[in-house]
Order: C-alpha cells, then structure tokens, then sequence
C-alpha cells in the first residue's frame, strides 16, 4: 500500500511538472510558423506608469533609466504615481521636472497600495500602449520598444509581460526567475494563457478594469481579466527588466514567495468571472492545482518515499528520483541565462532542487486566508 501512494502521488506530480510543461512545449512548437513578425512602421504613444511610495532610494534612478529607452522621446510620456510617501520622494520628482525632465506627477494620497494608485491614473491616461513598471526596476533600452512590438504584433494579444533578471547571486532566486520566465513564455505562446510580472509589463488599456482595493498582485489580477475576455497574455523574450529589491539570503526567499505566492492565491480565487472560455476555467483550475495539490504531493512522496528506502525498497524511491532529476539537469544544461560555462550543472542542479523544496514548503505554509504575510513593501 505504501509503494502504491508513492507511486500514484509522483506519478501524478511528474505529470503536472513536466508532463504539463512538455504538452506546452509541443504546442509552442506547433505554433511558431503562425507568429508574424510586428510591422511598426508607426510607433503608438506609450504612457510609462511609475507607481512610488517612499521610493527616495531608486526614483530618480529610475527616471534616468526610462529617459534612456530605445524609444522616441515625443511618443513616451513618463507619470509616477505617488501615493503617499514620506520621505524624499515627490521632492526628487519635482526638482526633475523643474530641470526640464518629461515626467508627470500624479499624487494619490491615502493610497493604500499599487491598486489605488493604479486605479487613480489607468482611465485618465490616452495613449495607445500603458507600461506598467517598478521603481526598483531597470529596464534595458531596447525593453519598451520589444514589449509594444509584442503587443501589437498580434490584434488579439492584451498583455505582454518582460523576462525578470533578479540582482542577486542568490542561485535559487536566479533559478526561479529562469523558471517562471520559461514557462510563462511558453504557456503565453502554446495557450495565451500567461501571467506576467509587475516588475515591467506593457497592456491595452481596453483589456483591463478596475482594480479590488485590496489587491496585492496586480499583474496576476489584470492577466486572468485580459484572458477572461479573450485577450491573449504572452512574454516577450527579448525584453527584459532587471529587478533590485529581491532576495539575498535563505531566509529573504522564503519571505518574498509567502508574500507574493499569497496575492497571486487571492487573485486566483477572487478571478472567476462568467462568460469566461472553458479554456480560461481549465487553466485557472490548474493553476490553482500547482498552488495548493502539488505542495501536498511532494509532502506525500518525500515521507513515503523515506519510509520505502527505510523497508529496503529503495529502487522505486531511487527511480522516480531519477525521473524528476533528469529532466531538470536537462533544462538547466541548455539554459543561456544561467550564467553558461561560468557555472557547473551541479551547482544549478542543487539550486534547482533546494529551489523546488523551499517553494513547496512556502506554499505548505502558506496561509489562505486572512491579511498578507510580511505585508511591507519589499
């Protein structure tokens, strides 16, 4: 009986890890001769949304690095969202725009989030393309440019997220980020069903509405909407944005995915809107499935796996090993974002594996209702 559950239990979490992303890849594949290349022959205006709360720290860092976008100057409007800071922040924005910086300054006071912020500015704003960004985000200069080429390279597409380079040597953070940034590509090409980061984003306004209050993770929230009413949700590959504020140590990426892995649950549960395509319902059930089943798999086959190698049993624990770590080692080889030669796969490798551990043991903690954990901003 011990053998059986161990053996259903990672059979079933085999195929909801690489099972399902070797049925995405399949269809990627299938999908690659329709992709038609963007005609820009117009470039459409773009508004870059800042939203800033006691950002002293990165904000004018990050007006110089929106001022060096590949992008034409007389099509890019730049408006941070204040929405109560008190320290330096609003002074810093100021004094750029007296020194003659193209910024607007947009104050929401009270605020009690990005969601406020966001809601305050999003209908007031008439350009064609809004990209959304952190102010503890540099993006490369071609990122604006790659996103809008994205986006309108398909009619149907609402949403398209950049690729996430986290600042860190961390290698588990490093690992996930290659990890969300792969699979977001390939489930937004295959089904045009991804999720995107609100370290950088680019939307048609049409696609979106108006935030819950009490939203914490926008970006989740405005892809399951844009999908719910048919827009496609993809990544650009070639843009990318590198983020300053993550996780440095252990501990640091424990808080960041609880915290984070909490708004992207509530997002899930809250979103479930009729009228919404049997295709969006399937996708968000599965989503919620490697939230909350696949943790608790992984709980049951580390314990009955122990307890087989404990009977003697150990081929079957052995094997499945063997068929979760070959294809990882296989992933991380042919990765070219991981640092390439510099980095020996065995170090990947266990970066891979403490990786899947301490994200399984986040979501095993993490609570389902109630207030965020660590709820300050990172």
């Amino acid at each position: 009986m011990l053998l059986v559950i161990f053996l259903i239990a990672a059979g079933v979490l085999w195929a909801s890890v690489f099972g399902y992303v070797g049925v995405l890849l399949a269809l990627t594949l299938g999908a690659q001769h329709r992709r038609r290349a963007p005609r820009l022959t117009t470039l459409p205006h773009v508004a870059v949304v800042i939203p800033v709360r006691d950002e002293e720290t990165f904000i004018a860092a990050k007006l110089d690095d929106v001022s060096r976008a590949d992008y034409p100057a007389d099509r890019l409007t730049t408006v941070v969202v204040d929405g109560g800071s008190t320290d330096r922040t609003v002074a810093i924005v100021e004094a750029a725009r007296a020194a003659g910086a193209a910024v607007e300054l947009v104050c929401v006071p009270g605020a009690r989030g990005k969601a406020e912020q966001l809601n305050a500015v999003l209908p007031t704003l008439g350009q064609d393309v809004l990209v959304v960004t952190d102010a503890d985000a540099v993006l490369d200069p071609s990122c604006i440019r790659e996103l809008v080429g994205a986006l309108l390279e398909d009619p149907t597409t609402g949403i398209v997220g950049a690729r996430v380079r986290p600042a860190t040597q961390l290698l588990e953070e490093r690992v996930h980020w290659w990890i969300l940034d792969s699979l977001w590509w390939i489930e937004g090409d295959a089904l045009g069903t991804a999720v995107v980061s609100g370290v950088c984003y680019a939307v048609r306004p049409q696609a979106v509405s108006v935030l819950p209050a009490d939203c914490t993770a926008e970006d989740i929230h405005f892809a399951l909407v844009a999908n719910a009413r048919g827009w496609r949700v993809r990544l650009a590959r070639t843009a990318w944005a590198t983020e300053l504020r993550v996780p440095q140590t252990v501990a640091e990426f424990l808080r960041f995915r609880r915290r984070r892995g909490f708004g992207y649950a509530r997002e899930l549960r809250r979103v479930h809107p009729q009228g919404a395509s049997l295709r969006w319902h399937a996708s968000r059930l599965l989503r919620l499935a490697h939230f909350f089943v696949t943790p608790a798999l992984a709980a049951i086959v580390a314990a009955t796996g122990t307890a087989l190698c404990l009977t003697g049993q150990w081929h079957a624990p052995a094997g499945i090993a063997a068929a979760f770590t070959a294809p990882a080692l296989a992933a991380l080889a042919v990765s070219t974002t991981l640092g390439g030669s510099r980095r020996r796969w065995w170090r990947l490798g266990l970066a891979a594996g403490r990786l899947a551990g301490l994200t399984w043991l986040a979501l095993l903690i993490l609570p389902r209702v109630g207030r965020p954990p660590f709820a300050q901003e990172e």
